[in-house]
């Protein structure tokens, strides 16, 4: 009941065109998907948006007019360069972090993350905005990064806040909404357990969460709060209490695909919402996935790994196995240099591929994958089994729910070999267990009242 009143708030509320502020200061270019997903409906609706973004869209593509962006251009220069906040850090300092280690590579980056904001011109021209402008509602991904943006609640007057995060539900949502925490069935991101934890990893899992909560409380809020408490109006409140203004927070979680977990009202689920019906393909690209003789396999790290990262082993490791597979068509975006590698004609190379219009294709049959939160959700919607390499944050854990519902095999990124990625290719193509688990766990994502985005907006009739 107080679901629906919050969400017939919001519906009463946004019934004329309003002005919405959109916070996106994370650095994933994942999560500029998700949220604009949200942003542009909104505006798609007749609202005004103005997003303050690390991430900006793509050159083609479609923005209602609506929308303006405001651009963080600096977070990605400091969040790998040697400037203020740190030590360098690079991709390779993340893969293979767990536990403490992985919460406090993740800590050091959003001290770096506030020095981007800082420094970029975009943050300040928000902040030139006269006092007196009007926002209706502020959403704001409150991931990671500290509470940096937040004092333009203060200097906007006080707009009705609302949480977004496309990080399935972390722990952090407890900071803005005040729900319980279950360390004893719900692994934190940063492990590779199951809902089955033996007595010690239990405890080592509650230990996770409590030092998780204790650095956030007392170390990274404080820390932001005293970054940015000058560029914000003098009775700005400390930044840890505006989180505690939310009214309520859009998770990227769904039961049939995630930890179920106990929820409050005003801890809405709206994961897939990225997801949209597949296009028709490019005619190159479509002609390539039906030519295989036995199907295609799509392979992708996702917007972070390049090949810088992979290394040239691991590359050539990848075309060896497809070079010996010309039964099935490959289809691998990375950035590669085509002239230091021979590629085999069964394999198409793009720096870009349209990600959800090639796995909603009926030829694809598995999917080689880093195990991000948005493309395994993506692949369990469109019912193709997966083949994870985890390599950092969550993917380890997204992995690990993925195996035990029988809809993913795992290698080991650091040591796979040619063999056994050849074999594990061989049995999830061939052996049907997984391809079936896929299509009943995809039915049960799908089954849903409403689309995640028209409850994301709050726009269908509530039943």
């Amino acid at each position: 009941m107080i679901r629906k009143l919050l969400c017939l708030f919001l519906v009463v509320r946004l019934t004329r065109a309003a002005n919405i502020l959109g916070l996106m200061g994370v650095p994933v270019p994942s999560h500029f998907q998700f949220n604009s997903a949200i942003l542009h409906g909104l505006a798609r609706r007749g609202h005004n948006v103005t997003i303050l973004s690390v991430d900006l869209p793509k050159i083609k593509q479609d923005i209602p007019q609506n929308v303006h962006y405001i651009h963080l251009e600096n977070v990605y220069n400091y969040m790998y360069q040697n400037k203020e906040g740190g030590d360098n850090l690079s991709i390779e300092d993340l893969i293979g972090k767990q536990g403490l280690s992985g919460i406090n590579i993740f800590n050091k980056i959003c001290k770096k993350i506030g020095f981007g904001i800082q420094s970029s011109e975009g943050f300040q021209e928000l902040l030139n905005y006269p006092n007196n402008f009007v926002f209706d509602v502020v959403l704001y991904d409150y991931t990671k990064g500290g509470p940096f943006l937040l004092g333009f609640l203060s200097k906007f007057n006080y707009p009705p806040l609302i949480g977004v995060t496309p990080f399935l539900n972390p722990p952090i949502t407890t900071d803005l909404i005040g729900n319980y925490l279950f360390p004893g069935y719900i692994p934190h991101w940063v492990t590779d357990y199951d809902v089955i934890m033996t007595f010690t990893e239990r405890v080592h899992n509650t230990l996770i969460y409590l030092y998780d909560y204790l650095y956030r409380r007392y170390i990274l809020t404080p820390q932001a709060d005293k970054m940015f408490r000058a560029f914000y109006p003098e009775d700005t409140p400390y930044l840890g209490d505006l989180e505690k203004r939310a009214v309520l927070t859009l998770v990227n979680s769904n039961p049939a695909i995630n930890y179920p977990e106990s929820l409050p009202p005003n801890i809405i689920e709206v994961g897939g919402l990225q997801i949209t019906d597949p296009q028709p393909l490019p005619g190159d690209i479509d002609n390539f996935i039906n030519s295989s003789k036995k199907g295609s396999i799509y392979f992708s790290f996702g917007t972070n790994i390049k090949s810088e990262h992979l290394k040239e082993r691991r590359i050539q490791l990848f075309l060896n196995v497809m070079t010996t597979l010309p039964q099935y068509n490959f289809l691998w975006k990375i950035d590669l240099d085509h002239t230091k590698y021979h590629i085999p004609d069964n394999v198409l190379v793009r720096t870009f591929f349209p990600q959800r219009d090639i796995l909603g294709h009926h030829n694809i049959k598995v999917f080689v994958t880093h195990s991000g939160g948005l493309g395994t959700q993506e692949a369990i919607w469109f019912g193709v089994p997966m083949i994870g390499m985890a390599l950092f944050i969550d993917q380890p854990r997204n992995l690990r729910k993925c195996v035990f519902d029988g809809i993913a095999a795992k290698l080991d990124y650091l040591t796979f070999t040619e063999e056994t990625l050849r074999n594990t290719i061989l049995n999830v193509t061939e052996d049907g267990s997984l391809t079936q688990n896929m299509k009943e766990r995809s039915t049960l994502f799908r089954d849903q009242p409403m689309k995640p985005l028209d409850r994301a907006i709050c726009i269908n009739k509530i039943q």
